[in-house]
This record gives structure tokens, C-alpha cells and sequence, in this order.
């Protein structure tokens, strides 16, 4: 498992003790890093791991206050610490006692009973792992405690006061030090914040709880519970003091008054050492009743023809009902279906269809009103969309070359566009001479928002000026549609 050279110690010569922490101790006579005996130190404790790790506890000096040449090996007495002699060494170069404590670290000759304080470990059993308060001989200091698997000293349970064993940051080993526990008041809240979500403007909200335990040793002290913002104490199980390990509760509800994320604090003032502890709390303070979008814009509509319809959500989020409910529009906007009636209950929501019917060419404007019980009423949305002629013939004019009498043209051609959601209809198309429809792929019908054409042409019969019209009959508001044509005879 392991091969000792002259810096690791050197002649193990008593062999292993195995410890109650499973770890196997020992001596070697000679080696280490320390002292002037040969070969090249005075002898070492060390510890060996079942798998085979070796750390060098402590080189021995030689000098009058430590001893050399630790031949007989350790005993493992029943206060858990190992004990050895030397053969060398100490004030009278006769060999020294000495001692060394399991799992505690650095090992030391001497046992004394009183030391620096400074800010030292104290080792104590798994019923006193709470303490956080000793005094080191009388003189107070603060302590910390380590890990259970470290623990090497035990004291009954309940224990106040007795003797620990003490090492210090750097290392000294300290045995048989008086202590006093001292108890301390402790709290945790669960939850440790409280988030109210949307809540309507100048409304309560359903309440939600802080659990308060006393998680200390002694008995906790309240002096104070104390609330900010937008924010309110509804309910409070806790009284002036709390044993230790019970619970109790603080209600709180939201009222906000303005609009927006709103914040606040729920504090407690108390005993302990951290005293105040705060709890963080937030919410948003949002309109009564809401109508969205609050904006909508409708595609491009026939002149005299009605739009899809648009859908509008009215929220109540008050926790009472939302009464008195009437509807309205402005404009070329018309209520087409709802589901709201002239109540909507708490928290509820319904809907309302509004349809585009443009009574002229051009941007329209228009709004959606809901008038009702709520603080904010009326709700609106503003409404925008744009009227174009139902059907149109393109170019709206045309001019022919001049042509020599007796003769004709070639075709012009123009488009009819039907800019309906609709078929247009009952389609007639007429002219004068010296112009005529030479072809053309409109029939009597034309389907929504289809287009087709039509092909004229110019025969003049004199040396002079042509003007006249092409005219589209049909079922469009704005029939007949027109475009004029200009002709010269030569």
C-alpha cells in the first residue's frame, strides 16, 4: 500500500493501530522533515486510509519542550485519543508522553487546559450542533461547528454546560475546555415573497399567506409586523411570542391604486440576530374592465358592401360583476353579433363582431364603445379602415392616333375590376361610332374581385375630333363606370 522514504518517516517499527474512524495510525523511529536525529529526522505519527493513502500527521524535533524516536507505536484510549511515548527527547532528553487526537487534525505533545481563544472550531456532539455561542474557559467566543462525521466529543443530551475538545484555525489542540450553550431565536417564512398577479384597479384581492416558524432554539420574541405599498395585513395568527418549532400565518390582499407593477414589503421585527427579515411583495394594478384590441384596421372595402367581421374581447377584472352593459359603434361600423349581455360576471369575459360597411370612397373612422359599471367606463377602440368604388374601368381615359378616314384602328383595351366580395352582375357595355367593342371577355356576370376586358376601336368617318365614352351598366353602386376616348380623323 504504501512505501516510506526518508521525508515520510522511515523504520515503522510498532506497526498499525486501526482507529474507531476506520483509518489505520502508526509510528516510524526515524525520517520525516524535522530534527536531527538520522536518517534524516527524528521519527513521525501518521495515518493510513484503507486504500492506501498516507498523511504524515506530525515529525518529531528533538528538542527539550518534544521528544524523538517514537518506538513502542500509539494506544487508542476509550476518550477516543491516541497516546504514545518517545525515547528520546524533552526537557531531560529522556522521552515524553504525548497525545493525539483522532480526526482532529495537527497533533500535539501537551494537554493543556487553557489556550488563546481566537475564533476556534469547537467539536461537539450531534445534540449540541446548534450551538452557536461558547465560552473557551470562561471567556467568551464564537464558535463554529463542523460536520457530524467530524465529531469527536459527546455530551448528554440537553447538556448547557461541560467540557469539548478544541482546535484552533491554526491547528492547536485544545482538550478538556469548558463550555456554556447558549440558545438563540430563529424564524423562516415560506413563502419568502408573495406575488398578487393582475388585479383591478382600486379592487381587493382574495388574500395569500406567509407561514411563520420559529426555527431557533429559543423562544421567539415578535415586536412588530409592519406593511408598504399598495398592500394590507388581512389576517395575523401570530402573537407577541412563538414556541419554539410552532407556526403561524399573516394574510395579505392587494388594493392597487394606480396602474402598473406595484411593489411592497410585509417586515418583522423581532429577537433575532438578523431582525428585521422583510417578505417582498408584487402586483399589478390594471384597469376594471378592458376592451382589445384597442385599436383595429380593416382592409380595403367596397363602396356599399359589408367587411368579415372583427372579433372584440370585453374582460371583466373585477371580482364583482360588471353591470349595465350597452354597446354602441360610430361611423360605418355595425355591432354584426355578441355574446356579452348587460351583465358579465366576475373575472368573466365575452365578445363582441363588428363589421366595415364604407357609405363612401376614402379613409373612414369609426369607434366601438361599451358603456358600463366600472370605475373606467366607457371601454373603446378605435376603428379605421378605407371605402373604395365597387368596380372600376381602366384607364379611366384613352387617346387614339390619328387615323385615316374610312379606316380602323387598332384596339385599345380596357379593364373592368370587380372590387367586391360579391359577383358583380347584370354587365352591359356600350359605345358610339365612330367607336366599337371589337372583343371582349366579360360576360354578364363577373365574380368577386375578378376582372376582364374589353377591346374598342376607332373607324372615323371625317377629317375631324371624336369624343365620346365607353360605359359598363351592372349591379355596382357606382355604375355605370366610364372611361372616355378621343379620336382624329385624317
Amino acid at each position: 500500500m504504501h512505501s516510506f522514504d526518508v521525508t515520510d518517516g522511515a523504520y515503522p517499527y510498532a506497526g498499525l493501530v486501526q482507529a474507531t474512524d476506520g483509518n489505520f495510525y502508526g509510528t516510524t523511529i526515524f525520517g520525516g522533515t524535522a530534527g536531527n536525529c538520522t536518517p534524516g529526522g527524528c521519527g513521525t505519527v501518521f495515518k493510513i486510509t484503507p486504500g492506501g493513502t498516507l498523511t504524515t500527521l506530525h515529525s518529531f524535533a528533538n528538542t527539550t519542550t518534544e521528544g524523538a524516536v517514537p518506538y513502542a507505536g500509539l494506544v487508542q484510549a476509550t476518550d477516543g485519543n491516541f497516546y504514545g511515548t518517545t525515547e528520546d527527547g524533552g526537557a531531560y532528553a529522556d522521552g515524553t508522553v504525548f497525545s493525539l487526537s483522532v480526526g482532529l487534525g495537527p497533533f500535539v505533545e501537551t494537554n493543556p487546559t487553557s489556550g488563546p481563544v481566537g475564533t476556534p472550531v469547537v467539536i461537539l456532539g450531534n445534540n449540541l450542533t446548534g450551538a452557536t455561542s461558547v465560552s473557551f474557559n470562561g471567556t467568551a467566543a464564537t464558535f463554529t461547528v463542523i460536520s457530524s462525521s467530524e465529531i469527536q466529543t459527546t455530551v448528554p443530551a440537553g447538556a448547557t454546560t461541560g467540557k469539548v475538545t478544541v482546535v484552533t484555525p491554526s491547528g492547536t489542540l485544545y482538550s478538556n475546555q469548558n463550555f456554556v450553550v447558549t440558545t438563540v431565536a430563529a424564524v423562516t417564512f415560506s413563502p419568502t415573497s408573495l406575488n398578487f398577479g393582475n388585479e383591478a384597479l382600486n379592487q381587493t384581492s382574495a388574500a395569500k399567506s406567509v407561514t411563520v416558524k420559529n426555527s431557533g432554539t429559543a423562544t421567539l420574541t415578535i415586536s412588530g409586523i409592519t406593511i408598504s405599498g399598495d398592500f394590507a395585513i388581512s389576517a395575523n395568527t401570530c402573537g407577541a411570542t412563538l414556541a419554539v418549532g410552532q407556526k403561524c400565518k399573516v394574510s395579505v390582499t392587494f388594493t392597487p391604486t394606480v396602474l402598473g407593477a406595484l411593489a411592497g414589503t410585509l417586515t418583522f421585527t423581532d429577537n433575532t440576530s438578523n431582525s428585521p427579515q422583510t417578505v417582498a411583495l408584487t402586483g399589478t394594478g390594471i384597469e376594471p374592465a378592458t376592451l382589445t384590441p384597442a385599436t383595429a384596421t380593416y382592409a380595403s372595402q367596397a363602396e356599399g358592401t359589408t367587411s368579415a367581421a372583427k372579433t372584440f374581447t370585453l374582460t371583466n377584472d373585477q371580482p364583482v360583476a360588471l353591470n349595465n352593459i350597452v354597446i354602441s359603434t360610430t361611423g360605418d361600423f355595425a355591432v354584426s353579433a355578441t355574446t356579452c349581455t348587460t351583465s358579465l360576471a366576475a373575472k368573466g369575459k365575452c365578445l363582441i363582431s363588428v363589421t366595415f360597411a364604407p357609405t363612401a370612397a376614402g379613409a373612414r373612422a369609426g369607434q366601438l364603445s361599451v358603456s358600463d359599471s366600472a370605475s373606467n367606463s366607457p371601454q373603446t377602440v378605435t376603428l379605421s379602415g378605407t371605402g373604395i368604388v365597387p368596380a372600376t374601368l381602366t384607364p379611366a381615359s384613352a387617346t387614339y392616333a390619328p387615323q385615316k378616314v374610312g379606316t380602323t384602328s387598332a384596339a385599345k383595351t380596357f379593364t373592368l375590376t370587380n372590387k367586391q366580395t360579391v359577383a358583380l352582375t347584370g354587365i352591359a357595355i356600350s359605345t358610339y361610332p365612330p367607336y366599337a367593342v371589337s372583343a371582349t371577355t366579360c360576360t354578364t356576370s363577373l365574380a368577386a374581385k375578378g376582372k376582364c376586358t374589353i377591346s374598342v376601336t376607332f373607324t372615323p368617318e371625317a377629317a375631324e375630333s371624336y369624343e365620346t365614352a365607353l360605359f359598363v351598366y351592372d349591379s355596382a353602386s357606382n355604375s355605370p363606370q366610364t372611361s372616355f376616348m378621343l379620336g382624329t380623323g385624317k
